[in-house]
Parts: structure tokens; sequence; C-alpha cells
């Protein structure tokens, strides 16, 4: 399997997960340590980080008028498909990657999701004059 640096980074920085990381995750993700179970953790990961994505995100909308209702709609859409393309790119093509493919996808996936909650965190807590209204 043809490993690209960006997956060697996200792997060696699963390898290297703190004690407080591993008590931290859901007793579903402490089973046998096969790729399948690490494969379901990463997506678990993901279904959180995307819950917390959608809430603020939701929190922006209430927040805000219909004009930028309709454009704020309009990025986050953008912004999903913007990701799920860079994910298939860092994680190269399914065929042939064997099973370690999908916990790749949701790694990456799980970090732009977890950037994309920041800059809706920091719209919400906005104020004034250059925010978005």
């Amino acid at each position: 399997m043809k490993m690209t640096a960006a997956c060697m980074t996200v792997l060696a920085a699963l390898a290297m997960g703190t004690a407080g990381q591993a008590a931290a995750r859901p007793a579903a993700c402490d089973m046998d340590g096969s790729q399948r179970d690490l494969n379901a953790c990463a997506w678990q990961r993901v279904a959180r980080a995307d819950a917390e994505m959608n809430r603020l995100y939701g929190q922006q909308m209430k927040r805000v008028g219909a004009e930028s209702r309709a454009r704020l709609r309009d990025a986050q859409r953008a912004w999903i498909a913007y990701r799920d393309k860079s994910c298939l790119y860092e994680a190269g093509p399914r065929e042939g990657a064997g099973t370690v493919w999908p916990m790749v996808d949701a790694l990456c996936r799980e970090g732009l999701t977890k950037q994309r909650s920041v800059i809706l965190e920091q719209y919400s807590a906005c104020a004034g004059a250059p925010c978005p209204e």
C-alpha cells in the first residue's frame, strides 16, 4: 500500500494519543484494536465533530438576517463539498488502499470539521460592525 506523507502523519498522531484521550473515548472504541474497530472509532469522532459543527451553524443561522442566512447556507454547502473533496485527495483513491483508508478519510474529515467549528464559533461570538448580520 502506498502511503502519503499526510497519511503517515495522521497515523503517527493516532499512535501517540495520550491516556487522557483514550479515557475520553466512548466504550465502543475500546474493543479489540482491530482496523475495523479503529475505523469505527474514527467515524464516531467524525459524527461528534459534525454534530458540534451543526450546532454552531444553527446558532449562527438564528443570529443573522435572511440575506446573511442565505449566504451562510451557500458557504456551508460549498465548505462541505470542499471538505469532502479535500479529504478524498488526502486519503487518495480507496481502491487498493487497504483497510486503513476509512480511518484516514475519517481523521481528515474530523480535523477539517473541527476547524470549521472554530470559524462558526467565532462568527457567533462576534459583535459589532465587521461581523456578519
